[in-house]
């Protein structure tokens, strides 16, 4: 494997939250070489690679073709060097719904450059080549348009997800004197008691704390103590059984199959997240009706903020 590829997939594996899987998709990656027919490790054949390793961990060997690993080895791409294994051609072809091909590469490959000019149009923005180019360079199969890199660069909604060197912040200048008010207040010399509101995945809960300063003696009753008047309760959701990112870390929001009303069923899937350059499926826990969806089409969420709420 390419040193150059490692960085890029390291970093996208840290962002999501499933570095730990980073030695088993490296041994996984010699079996997906030798199975795909063993094209060369060079960009984009090396991320083929690696993604089809990732699935292979994350889902189970060959469970989960990733398309362009698969259409790699069904000969989309050109003729392998050396003859993909029989089972993987059968399999990919199965999940991907196509046949192996056996013609011009070039013939195959889709012709988008009608495509990205309609989406210009659409949203007025102007068809020049330059313009034009940074759509089709953008272009993913499947992804949906709203979400295209060249789309979000020329409306000034660009995500650059690069690793680059943070700016050294600037010397804290002295903070002001705290108001005669606020050190009078922070200077108690008994038990104050107030409320705090804790949030964990978007249901509150209120607790009574009891701050005392060091040396003071305890309070004998909270009651008895300086009272604080508690912050506004939080709205709590409507109960049900709200749906999760599969990962720990950072993902986007690339597809919401459900609204506000529909009835689902325990396995459908609901929504889709990119990670790892690649779409992957959220299900549905359990039966019910979709009570509320919690995100948009292109959020950036982890799996502490819930997707949908089913009821």
């Amino acid at each position: 494997m390419p040193g150059g590829a490692i960085g890029p997939n390291v970093h996208m594996m840290v962002k999501a939250g499933i570095l730990d899987k980073y030695s088993e998709v490296l041994e996984e990656f010699p079996v997906v070489v030798e199975a795909g027919g063993a094209w060369t490790s060079v960009t984009p054949g090396s991320q083929q690679y690696w993604l089809q390793a990732f699935n292979n961990v994350l889902y189970g060997r060959w469970k989960e073709i990733n398309a362009g690993y698969g259409k790699a080895v069904l000969g989309y791409f050109g003729k392998t060097p050396l003859p993909p294994d029989p089972k993987v051609v059968e399999i990919a072809s199965k999940q991907l719904d196509l046949p192996v091909f056996e013609g011009d590469p070039l013939e195959a490959a889709p012709k988008n450059i009608g495509a990205a000019k309609e989406a210009l149009e659409e949203r007025n923005l102007p068809t020049d080549d330059k313009s034009v180019f940074l759509v089709l360079a953008s272009m993913v199969p499947g992804k949906k348009m709203e979400l295209n890199e060249g789309i979000r660069l020329l409306t000034g909604k660009s995500k650059i997800d690069i690793p680059l060197k943070k700016k050294e912040k600037p010397a804290k200048e002295a903070a002001p004197a705290a108001p005669a008010a606020a050190q009078v207040a922070s200077s108690f010399t008994g038990p104050v008691t107030t409320k705090c509101t804790v949030m964990e995945n978007d249901i509150s809960r209120v607790f009574t704390v009891t701050v005392e300063p060091v040396g003071a003696p305890a309070a004998a009753n909270p009651s008895s103590a300086v009272a604080v008047a508690p912050p506004p309760a939080a709205t709590v959701p409507a109960a049900g059984t709200p749906v999760h990112s599969t990962f720990a870390g950072s993902v986007e929001v690339v597809e919401i199959a459900v609204k506000v009303g529909d009835k689902v069923s325990k396995g459908q899937m609901v929504a889709k997240i990119e990670a790892m350059k690649a779409e992957h499926e959220i299900k549905a826990p359990v039966d019910g009706t979709v009570s509320a969806v919690h995100v948009e089409l292109g959020d950036d969420i982890d799996s502490s903020k819930p997707i949908i709420t089913i009821s």
